[in-house]
């Protein structure tokens, strides 16, 4: 992940780049609550991953880091639908 971008929307900031594959990984710490609370965020971000077509197709690796509080599963597919219409501009 040396060369790769970032972008920022909501309280989630997105590193990416291009790989073989699709893949996503987390940096939660535990400043950002309890586990069941981190556990949480992770499993509706690997859905709104799994949901938009558009970063499976471009083959992206992304690592997702919240900014702040951890957010809920709408402004998580708020942030998901603005990082991959960011990609096609």
């Amino acid at each position: 992940f040396n060369n790769s971008r970032t972008f920022s929307y909501g309280g989630i900031k997105f590193l990416y780049n291009t790989g073989p594959k699709p893949d996503i990984g987390f940096i939660v710490s535990r400043k950002r609550g309890i586990s069941v609370e981190r556990n949480k965020f992770k499993r509706r971000c690997r859905s709104a991953f799994a949901e938009t077509d558009v970063l499976q197709r471009k083959k992206l690796n992304i690592i997702i880091q919240p900014v702040g509080p951890l957010v809920g599963w709408d402004n998580i597919k708020v942030a998901f639908s603005m990082f991959s219409s960011k990609l096609y501009e």
